[in-house]
């Protein structure tokens, strides 16, 4: 694997010597197989000496086209986005949020901060493009944007200790509810798992705005009519849902576990909800499981609440949690 590596490594360099749209097509290739690479074989990732250096052409590359996107987004957005012009930036993003995940500790703080910068514009271009087309959201790339929320979530998780420092965290928080205020599914899915994973290493950020977002939250619990299996559109929209729902529980849970007090005016009608999707049957195992990984966070916070509904779920709260893999998350769930 290592000189599996050392070979990508070449390529890379051999790119910053050439016509940069000569190989375009072969180098989006390399993107990917760079991705799939880093997300299979981490281990072998990890040779620091190896992908320092990958990072460094990894950057170059991904400041290239950052200044690209730039360019043809702020004049000329309507022609872009229908042209495609972006599928560049988005398979770089893929390489990024495979190397975070991989060799998060390889990169330097420095370059952890540029990346921010960068995403934070890309929410910027994009929702001022949104404004000045009279709040049409299809104008909004939106698997960008989803991109962007997913390499946030991975930066939150690899170096919380940063991004409690980072002077522009308001900012990101700003977009993201800018973003959640549009109501799109597809953005949602990711918006909402990404102030969970803010949540979970910051506890003062959300605070302002913390009971606003737990009744949103609690709005988005609620399972979607999945047996219309002709209409190909209709079942993408409620798999949409469903993924909402789940990301929804989960949020909840951490929000529980940070900001306490949001659970004060709305725990009741959080158990009822939640009591009532456990109770289903057939149900979605994922979201089973973060079902009760939330209600045993709340628990740890409101104990002589949810025992008042014990009879209500724990037989399966008992069967849904057995199939959670041992980590912090079944230990939170149990109450």
């Amino acid at each position: 694997m290592l000189d599996i590596f050392k070979i990508v490594l070449n390529v890379f360099k051999k790119h910053e010597n050439e016509n940069k749209n000569k190989n375009k097509n072969s180098l989006l290739n390399l993107f990917e197989i760079f991705s799939l690479l880093t997300e299979n074989f981490e281990e072998a990732f990890r040779n620091e000496a190896i992908s320092s250096e990958l990072i460094e052409c990894v950057f170059k590359i991904w400041i290239e086209n950052v200044k690209l996107y730039k360019e043809q987004n702020i004049n000329n957005y309507k022609n872009s986005n229908k042209n495609n012009e972006n599928n560049n930036i988005s398979v770089i993003f893929d390489m990024i949020i495979s190397f975070v995940k991989a060799a998060s500790y390889t990169i330097s703080l420095n370059l952890i901060s540029n990346f921010l910068d960068s995403i934070l514009e890309i929410l910027r271009i994009n929702y001022e493009n949104y404004e000045k087309e009279n709040k049409d959201s299809n104008i909004i790339d939106k698997d960008l944007i989803t991109k962007c929320f997913d390499l946030l979530s991975n930066i939150y998780i690899s170096v919380p200790g940063f991004m409690l420092h980072f002077e522009n965290k308001n900012l990101i928080v700003l977009y993201i509810y800018k973003y959640l205020d549009l109501n799109e599914n597809y953005l949602n899915h990711y918006g909402i798992a990404l102030l969970g994973d803010i949540a979970r290493s910051d506890k003062l950020i959300l605070k302002d705005n913390i009971n606003f977002i737990t009744i949103n939250l609690i709005k988005n619990l609620e399972i979607p009519d999945m047996t219309n299996k002709n209409l190909k559109d209709n079942n993408d929209i409620e798999m949409e849902k469903l993924s909402i729902c789940n990301n929804s529980c989960w949020t909840i849970g951490i929000l529980a576990i940070s900001y306490p007090e949001c659970l004060k005016d709305s725990i009741n009608i959080l158990m009822k909800k939640l009591i009532k999707i456990i109770s289903l049957p057939r149900l979605n195992k994922s979201l089973a499981q973060n079902v009760c990984i939330c209600i045993g966070r709340c628990a740890n916070v409101v104990p002589d609440i949810i025992s008042n509904y014990l009879d209500q779920f724990l037989k399966q709260f008992c069967l849904s949690l057995r199939n959670i893999k041992d980590s912090l998350e079944k230990q939170e769930a149990f109450m």
